[in-house]
């Protein structure tokens, strides 16, 4: 159903993970790591759906898909870049 593309969002985290491991970074934001890349996949493909089909339903099945699969890449990533 749904695809993300891995590269891509491995580019994304790696870009918010120096900000967020960043010494003067407190981590103090209102999103956690990778939650805003979660809701921004997920609206996109949100939107692509309804463009091509127009079914509320699906799209929002999508939308939900995409965002647990990004959601749970960003934290995959933040435990390795956190073993490093």
């Amino acid at each position: 159903m749904g695809h993300i593309d891995t590269e891509r969002l491995r580019q994304q985290l790696e870009e918010e993970y120096a900000h967020y491991s960043a010494p003067d970074n407190d981590n103090s934001g209102f999103l956690s790591f990778g939650e805003l890349l979660a809701l921004n996949e997920s609206s996109k493909a949100f939107n692509n759906e309804m463009a091509r089909s127009g079914d509320l339903s699906k799209a929002q099945a999508l939308s939900d898909q995409i965002e647990q699969q990004v959601w749970e890449f960003a934290q995959q990533f933040k435990r390795k870049s956190e073993q490093q």
